[in-house]
């Protein structure tokens, strides 16, 4: 048996998914031992999966093997061996994936001779993300309106409505996010960067944690490897992401070696932390 867990909205996707583990837990396997997560890393190791699979467990009747991003990690061929040892396994093991993306029809096709269950989370807008929202208040006892304040100012991004909710939670006096704050993620903020997309010299200014300069040469890198054609190991939807970003000659080098100089200068005591969208500002490429 095959259960997908896919969509945009992946705070919903992510949620059924521990759903499932947890009903199967309960229904199969109350003291876990036949449940099992593995990381996405290992995907590329497919044997160690196919062997799991059918393998009899000494504790429960079903095994459920979690592992998010599967399909991401298989060729065709691969995705085949997978529908073929699935078929022949009489449903005794269940895998379970949250995919960010719905898989492609031609993946689907191939497994046409085994159970497949497929949870879609499409991304909430309007009266649906406010009925969310509300709903997930009502679950751990937040008024419905805070929660409507909360939908106000979050703007359909579930996951900082879910931070919201339970900060009220824990305390009904706590400050919440201003509406039109939210910068998006430190990934968010670092395509800006490699895009001179306007405004990213604030997201950076705005980020008061240690984690965006790392980030920024991650992502500068992984760039200067897509253009380069070395993606060895790169996640599919980063290679195609960041093949849509235009350099002119010797601008990614530039950047790179910005963010490096940044990070040194910060770490070695030579300038504030809080200086560094003025110092990526000062390089020729702002």
């Amino acid at each position: 048996m095959f259960i997908l867990c896919s969509g945009p909205d992946t705070f919903h996707a992510r949620k059924k998914a521990r759903e499932l583990v947890a009903a199967f837990r309960h229904k199969h396997d109350p003291t876990g031992y036949s449940t099992e997560i593995m990381p996405c890393g290992a995907m590329h190791e497919l044997p160690l999966l196919l062997a799991k699979i059918g393998a009899p467990s000494l504790f429960a009747l079903k095994r459920m093997i979690r592992c998010d991003g599967l399909l991401d990690t298989l060729k065709i061929a691969e995705v085949r061996q997978l529908a073929k040892r699935l078929e022949g396994d009489q449903e005794s093991t269940i895998i379970l994936s949250v995919e960010h993306d719905p898989p492609a029809e031609k993946i689907l096709k191939e497994f046409v001779g085994i159970k497949l269950v497929h949870y879609h989370s499409a991304l909430l807008t309007g009266a649906k993300f406010v009925a969310a929202v509300i709903r997930r208040a009502n679950e751990i006892g937040v008024s419905e309106q805070l929660a409507r304040e909360i939908a106000r100012r979050t703007d359909g991004d579930t996951w900082l409505a879910e931070q919201e909710l339970m900060k009220l939670a824990a305390c009904t006096n706590a400050p919440l996010v201003e509406a039109g704050v939210n910068n998006g993620t430190i990934f968010d903020i670092a395509d800006k960067f490699l895009r001179r997309t306007d405004g990213w010299r604030a997201s950076i200014a705005n980020q008061t944690g240690d984690q965006i300069l790392p980030a920024l040469i991650s992502q500068t890198r992984a760039a200067l490897r897509v253009r380069d054609k070395a993606t060895a190991q790169l996640h599919p939807y980063m290679v195609k992401k960041l093949s849509s970003v235009y350099f002119a000659a010797g601008e990614n080098e530039n950047l790179l070696l910005a963010c490096i100089q940044v990070i040194l200068a910060t770490r070695t005591g030579l300038t504030l932390p809080v200086e560094k969208e003025t110092l990526l500002s000062t390089q020729r490429f702002g």
